[in-house]
């Protein structure tokens, strides 16, 4: 038959191990809801991305355009003024606006190609670090599981 002691100091150890099985679960739970924080942000980071590159292209090509407007302003202005629209003067405007929309739209497509490496960069960064949070998680999981066991079995055996 068990002492009274003996079967307190088993409830206990029980309770003990009950507790620390709940805060180890506790502990996963709240990871494994870190990790999926961190994906989901990587996820918006990527789609972010896209959507910068789609609109950077999207204003450079508005940039090439409005170049191509200039011209024909420039034209219709130096006809007016009764200048051959063969003159160097026109070909010279033309050509500047022509520069100018291009330089403009290629650094419009260099900034956010930046931006959205930048972006894709730091969605990488989540999934390493949702993947080492995930890892982390499932080790601790694991020690403090056997910690609990050792713990338990050395309460008992005494």
């Amino acid at each position: 038959m068990c002492s009274v002691s003996t079967a307190a100091t088993t409830a206990t150890a029980l309770l003990s191990a009950a507790i620390s099985v709940q805060q180890i679960q506790t502990q996963k739970t709240v990871a494994k809801y870190q990790v999926q924080q961190m994906e989901a942000e990587a996820e918006h980071n990527k789609r972010l991305a896209e959507k910068e590159r789609e609109e950077g292209i999207e204003e450079a090509r508005n940039k090439r355009l409005q170049a191509i407007l200039k011209m024909g302003d420039s034209t219709a202005t130096l006809a007016a003024g009764n200048l051959a629209s063969s003159s160097d003067t026109l070909l010279n405007v033309n050509d500047q606006h022509k520069l100018n929309g291009e330089l403009e739209a290629l650094n419009t497509l260099n900034t956010t190609e930046n931006n959205a490496e930048n972006r894709e960069f730091q969605a990488e960064k989540l999934y390493s670090n949702a993947s080492l949070t995930s890892f982390n998680s499932k080790q601790q999981y694991k020690m403090g599981m056997m910690k609990v066991v050792s713990n338990t079995a050395s309460s008992l055996s005494k």
